[in-house]
């Protein structure tokens, strides 16, 4: 019963995150760069706070008061769009495209799956085989679906724009190699050093610091550096952290770890500010809901992945296909982790020099 209500949940919670993104889109489309800048830190916030507040709850209540918590957040935002929000409009009004919802949608959920239940040894490998293919073919017909239809809810047109390719590829590749901090940094404490859950939390709280503080930094950032020289220093810089942190997932030392847990806060939102800023201000503006769409979907995709990959990579570093709040790994498993993590974030910064010229 639980998973089909948070299978209720997160479908509805999706459709929130792209109108989110397309108003703010629409309401700043004079300065898409300032908006990303004043945003960006706060969605890092709200993923950091998760292991925060959940470990308040789990500490003082119950787990179970974990799932009540949107209830007051729901009834405020609905208030506040009640009376603060403005009407938007649009002369543009298309059917909904039903069955690309489903084929796209029916998609991502079994690629999810797969992925999630790879290292499970209680399912048989032909079904996860079988749930693969699945996924790949609904792919595959969305994409000869698509090619023929006019309004699809996802637009592959945009996938010929070799300037969109990259910043979508380069958006992707870094929250998966960093998103999924939240899970690895927590877990590593609580089953390496009996961290409760609440004191796990509080340490992502420097990773929070760091976002804060580069609101009052980035706009000036974006006038003294290329944004080329500006994002090629953002990424080596997470590379180079995270490189640090795996040094210190195996020596551990608690100071030089929330230093880098500081500087990779700092490094985030002004990536996510240059690459959804860059994103918006290249697309043609009848591509913008199309665009707004696709990236708000890789934004909680590449999310769901981190987790998922990262998992996926202890577990098969580690020999154990189960994990656990109470299962102590090697901490050479958790380093590994990491270094793997910073050399694809090296790779990333390295393939910066090869982008579309339009990105300068």
């Amino acid at each position: 019963m639980i998973t089909i209500f948070r299978a209720l949940q997160g479908m509805f919670a999706a459709f929130t995150v792209p109108l989110a993104r397309l108003t703010i889109v629409k309401l700043f489309s004079h300065d898409y760069v300032h908006a990303m800048i004043i945003i960006a830190p706060f969605n890092l916030i709200g993923a950091m706070l998760g292991p925060l507040i959940g470990g308040m709850v789990t500490t003082w209540l119950n787990w179970r008061f974990i799932f009540f918590l949107n209830v007051p957040i729901g009834i405020l935002a609905i208030i506040l769009i009640r009376y603060c929000f403005p009407t938007l409009t649009s002369s543009l009004k298309y059917k909904f495209d039903y069955r690309g919802f489903l084929l796209i949608g029916l998609g991502l959920a079994l690629a999810l799956f797969a992925i999630d239940t790879v290292i499970d040894t209680e399912l048989h490998t032909s079904l996860k085989i079988i749930v693969f293919l699945l996924s790949l073919g609904l792919f595959i017909s969305y994409y000869f679906y698509a090619k023929h239809k006019q309004h699809s809810i996802i637009n592959i047109k945009l996938f010929k724009k070799p300037v969109f390719n990259y910043l979508i590829a380069t958006s992707v590749s870094f929250r998966v190699f960093t998103i999924g901090l939240t899970f690895l940094i927590p877990l590593y404490l609580q089953t390496q050093f009996k961290y409760s859950a609440l004191q796990a939390g509080l340490v992502m709280v420097t990773f929070i610091t760091g976002a804060l503080l580069s609101r009052f930094f980035v706009r000036k950032m974006f006038k003294i550096f290329a944004y080329r020289i500006l994002l090629v220093s953002m990424l080596l810089i997470v590379s180079l952290s995270e490189f640090v942190i795996s040094y210190l997932l195996s020596h551990f030392h608690l100071i030089p770890l929330l230093l880098m847990l500081l500087i990779i806060g700092y490094a985030m939102p002004v990536l996510m500010s240059m690459l959804n800023s860059k994103i918006y201000t290249n697309l043609d503006p009848n591509m913008i809901n199309d665009g707004t769409t696709i990236n708000s979907a890789a934004i909680q995709l590449s999310g769901s992945f981190s987790v998922a990959i990262i998992a996926l990579i202890l577990i098969i570093i580690s020999g154990q296909y189960m994990l656990d709040w109470q299962q102590v790994l090697p901490k050479s498993s958790y380093s590994i982790v990491m270094l793997i993590s910073g050399f694809f974030m090296l790779l990333t910064c390295a393939a910066v020099p090869f982008s579309p010229k339009e990105i300068k």
